[in-house]
C-alpha cells in the first residue's frame, strides 16, 4: 500500500513533537521529559490515534537530541507495518524540530516538522523528495502563542546521508491507546543528515498568512525503529478521529 494512505497516521504525527526545558542539544530526556513531550504532541488535537504511540517508541528509544535551524531537533526513520483491522506499510523518514517545552504545562513553544513518506523497500541510505499536498513529502511548522499552524504548499526534503547501529529489541514501548497496539518492536540509534525547506500557509490560528522555512541544514541524532502495530476497532474511530481515510488536518474547504 503506497505511503500516502498512511499520512493520517505517520506524518501528520509528527507535527508537534517537542523538545524539552533544560535539556538541550546533546542530552538525554529524562522519564519526565518524555512523558510531557507525548502530552505536548497530543495536546493540540492535530494527530491521528496512533501519532502518540508511534512518536511515543521514537521518544523512549532516543538517547540524544540534536540541532537544526536553531531548534533542537532529532531525526527519525520508521518502518510500519499494520494489521487487524487497517493492514497498511510505509517508510517515513524525519526530522522534528522545536522549542521552549514546558514540562509543568506540557507545553511547546513551537515545532517544526519535514519529512517524507515512502513504499516499503528497506531504510534507504538517501532520499530527495518534493514536499506539498500531492507529494509524499511534508512540512509543519506550529506557534504556540498564535495557535498557528502552517501546512507546506512547496519544498523539499533531503536526507543526504545516515548511520545506524544493529536493530535490537525496544526496551521501553509505549502502552496501547485507542485501539492500537505495538507487537513488535525492534529500534537503533544513529544519525541523520541532509536538508529541507518549504514554503506553507496557515491553517489555523491568528499569526501571520504564510510561513517560510528557508533551506536548512541537519546533521542531528536520530532514532530507527521496525514496528507492527495491531489496530483494533478502526471502524468505530474513523467519525471521531478521520483515521484512515482523511488527514488529521486539513486545508479550508477540503
Amino acid at each position: 500500500m503506497r505511503a500516502g494512505l498512511l499520512r493520517t497516521a505517520v506524518t501528520t504525527a509528527s507535527l508537534l513533537l517537542a523538545g524539552c526545558d533544560g535539556n538541550g542539544p546533546g542530552g538525554a530526556l529524562t522519564g519526565e521529559e518524555e512523558a510531557s513531550l507525548i502530552a505536548a504532541l497530543r495536546a493540540p488535537g492535530l494527530i491521528a490515534a496512533a501519532g502518540p504511540l508511534t512518536f511515543g517508541a521514537v521518544v523512549a528509544q532516543a538517547d540524544e537530541i540534536g540541532a537544526a535551524g536553531g531548534q533542537a531537533a532529532i531525526g527519525y526513520q520508521m518502518e510500519l507495518r499494520f494489521t487487524g483491522d487497517l493492514v497498511a506499510e510505509t517508510i517515513a523518514i524525519g526530522l522534528l524540530g522545536w522549542t521552549g517545552l514546558n514540562t509543568g504545562t506540557n507545553t511547546i513553544a513551537s515545532a517544526l516538522m519535514a519529512s517524507v513518506e515512502r513504499p516499503m523497500s528497506g531504510f534507504p541510505g538517501s532520499v530527495a523528495e518534493p514536499i506539498g499536498p500531492a507529494a509524499d513529502g511534508t512540512g509543519v511548522h506550529y506557534v504556540r502563542s498564535s495557535g498557528s499552524i502552517y501546512l507546506a504548499d512547496t519544498g523539499t526534503f533531503a536526507m543526504t546521508s545516515a548511520s545506524f547501529g544493529d536493530l535490537a529489541e525496544c526496551p521501553e514501548v509505549p502502552d496501547a491507546i485507542a485501539g492500537f497496539a505495538i507487537t513488535s518492536c525492534r529500534f537503533a540509534t544513529g544519525t541523520m543528515a541532509g536538508t529541507f525547506d518549504f514554503e506553507a500557509t496557515r491553517l489555523t490560528g491568528t499569526g501571520a498568512g504564510t510561513f517560510t522555512q528557508p533551506p536548512t541544514s541537519y546533521d542531528v541524532p536520530a532514532v530507527r525503529l521496525a514496528l507492527v502495530i495491531d489496530v483494533e476497532g478502526i471502524a468505530e474511530l474513523r467519525s471521531g478521529l478521520g483515521f484512515p481515510t482523511a488527514p488529521a488536518i486539513r486545508r479550508e474547504g477540503e
